[in-house]
């Protein structure tokens, strides 16, 4: 990278994450897309729309953790808490 500059990982909002989802569109090779530990609606949803369009790929995505003593299906789980956020 000629006249690049180290980007601080703190500082890239999720802006920063669905453009270069974008860049990775010329790139042929690419399969598998993941970014862990980004877990949040926009970021998630750019990446399986990226996926649903290229068709030919597709993403691994972070789950929310549970809450200790939250169920993880039905009533009151972690499913239901993250539709209605």
């Amino acid at each position: 990278m000629a006249g690049g500059a180290p980007e601080n990982l703190a500082t890239l909002v999720n802006q920063d994450f669905i453009d270069a989802l974008d860049t990775l569109r010329e790139i042929d090779d690419v399969n598998i897309l993941s970014l862990p530990d980004r877990i949040n609606d926009p970021v998630q949803q750019a990446l399986i729309a990226h996926c649903e369009q290229m068709a030919d790929r597709f993403a691994v995505l972070d789950a929310l953790r549970p809450v200790p003593d939250q169920n993880l299906f039905g009533p009151n789980s972690i499913e239901i808490a993250a539709l209605s956020s």
